[in-house]
């Protein structure tokens, strides 16, 4: 609950505090489909509550995957980022800048 207190907060705040979440996973389904059903209505219809998160490229965005399935993962404002890549990659600096503006971004390893 006091998660949710913070992202309220910081949509009103006249200074941008970002929550950085982590949680552990057994499979690539584990965390969204847990945090969609935990998350309250109100605050899960709303685009700038939605958390950004990042997700290995040869998992999420692969091009066997289903045209639908794509669609979900990038709907749920996640940014692809290259396993081994280093932490200079464009896109994981996109994700600071999400946190450091006040946004929720979250990691599941």
């Amino acid at each position: 609950s006091s998660s949710l207190a913070l992202l309220d907060s910081s949509s009103s705040s006249t200074q941008p505090r970002g929550l950085l979440t982590v949680s552990n996973h057994r499979s690539l389904f584990d965390d969204p489909g847990i945090l969609s059903c935990l998350l309250p209505l109100p605050i899960a219809i709303q685009p700038h509550h939605q958390r950004w998160g990042i997700c290995s490229q040869e998992y999420c965005f692969n091009d066997a995957l289903p045209s639908y399935i794509k669609g979900y993962i990038g709907a749920g404002q996640v940014l692809p980022i290259c396993r081994g890549g280093g932490i200079n990659q464009q896109l994981l600096l996109d994700f600071g800048r999400h946190l450091a503006n006040g946004e929720w971004c979250h990691v599941f390893p």
